[in-house]
């Protein structure tokens, strides 16, 4: 825990660190995986590439040094990391090595700008951040069924179906014969070994509660090289039907609130997964809440869980299907209701009395975001998940 003296002291150097923040982060990636190669199993190789692990930590530092004395602002800033933390399998031992090393950094970059006072002012900075992180973690992983030492187990491949172009979904049987609880809208991750060192992804869960299988549903990148969306597209050129993977146990804090509010869906492309587990559950326990289900696709042939959402009914349900580019033979009201979304159209399921859940890329999702705000939403009715990694914090 910070002083006030070394309150100040962070205060005052935080426009120099943050001048030079994404150099700092840079550095700390490099010194942290040349000094520990271990942690490659651990951290992200497509967002190291792509630089947007390095823009998440650079954020979250941010975000958190601006709201230190107010908490209550970031909490759900702190599940999110700590959820995605604990789905990995991060552990207490490792935020020494990473404060360690972001200190090393910062040293590196400001140089003889870091005093001694200064050095041990952004020390207790970090292990403020990292108790907070550190406590949370501990209670989610005292709160998830018991696994193996790395919180992974064995998962057999029962069956592997194509949903769409490039999108496919794994129905998968844990070895043990014991299935965990989720909540819907939650993931897990994946551990695949490629190469010298293992990659993790997360993916959601796509399906009901079931006392047989999990299903998750994976897109497949048509232009990535070595290191970039290397998992997903492993998974679908080589994995089969009683090829085993190790997964994690349920973590995420996109989830179907237990609430009657009437519920307005919103996803697009491969960001139907999360929700697709929300509309089932809900059609399963038969509420009487209203439930609009909006979606939108390139056209048929990218359309997810196209012949299963047709087949789901509910008395209450209305399905608005959104297609951008429609084929000759997609059949309007048929395939689809509507082409091209406008972000106009959310003034027709605007409501006071209705939870919004959206899953879709950053751009759509912020701006549905600001559209249902602009429309009087409360923006505390608004559940979202970017299907980016770490867009949560990105945004």
């Amino acid at each position: 825990m910070m002083n006030s003296k070394q309150e100040t002291i962070v205060q005052n150097t935080l426009p120099l660190v943050a001048e030079n923040l994404s150099k700092i982060i840079d550095k700390f990636y490099q010194i942290l995986l040349d000094e520990n190669p271990a942690l490659k199993n651990v951290f992200n190789s497509t967002n190291q590439k792509t630089g947007l692990q390095s823009k998440s930590l650079a954020n979250a530092i941010a975000v958190f040094a601006m709201n230190y004395n107010n908490l209550n602002a970031i909490q759900d800033m702190i599940r999110q990391i700590a959820h995605k933390h604990c789905s990995v399998g991060v552990t207490a031992e490792q935020y020494t090595i990473v404060g360690t090393t972001l200190l090393a950094a910062i040293d590196n970059i400001l140089g003889d700008i870091v005093t001694e006072e200064i050095r041990d002012a952004w020390a207790a900075f970090y292990w403020t951040f990292a108790d907070i992180l550190i406590k949370t973690e501990r209670e989610l992983y005292l709160n998830t069924p018991t696994l193996n030492k790395n919180q992974f187990k064995s998962f057999k491949i029962v069956n592997k179906i194509a949903e769409a172009i490039n999108v496919f979904s794994l129905y998968l049987k844990p070895e043990d014969g014991c299935l965990y609880d989720f909540k819907p809208g939650q993931y897990v991750s994946l551990k695949v070994k490629l190469g010298e060192y293992e990659q993790i992804r997360q993916y959601s869960l796509s399906d009901i509660q079931n006392q047989e299988y999990i299903r998750i549903t994976i897109k497949r990148e048509e232009n990535y090289d070595s290191d970039s969306m290397a998992v997903s597209n492993y998974i679908y050129d080589n994995l089969a039907v009683g090829d085993t993977l190790d997964i994690s146990a349920p973590y995420g804090t996109f989830v179907l609130n237990p609430s009657p509010s009437n519920i307005t869906f919103i996803s697009a492309g491969v960001g139907i997964t999360p929700v697709m587990s929300m509309l089932k559950t809900l059609m399963h326990n038969q509420g009487k809440q209203k439930v609009n289900f909006i979606y939108l696709a390139e056209n048929s042939e990218h359309h997810v869980f196209k012949q299963e959402l047709k087949s789901i009914q509910g008395l209450n349900l209305n399905k608005f299907i959104y297609y951008r580019s429609p084929l000759v033979n997609d059949v309007i009201n048929q395939d689809y209701n509507y082409v091209n979304f406008d972000f106009n159209d959310l003034q027709k399921y605007a409501s006071q009395d209705m939870e919004y859940y959206v899953c879709a890329s950053d751009s759509i999702v912020n701006k549905i975001n600001a559209t249902l705000t602009s429309l009087g939403i409360d923006k505390n009715k608004i559940h979202d998940e970017i299907f980016q990694p770490d867009g949560w914090i990105i945004n």
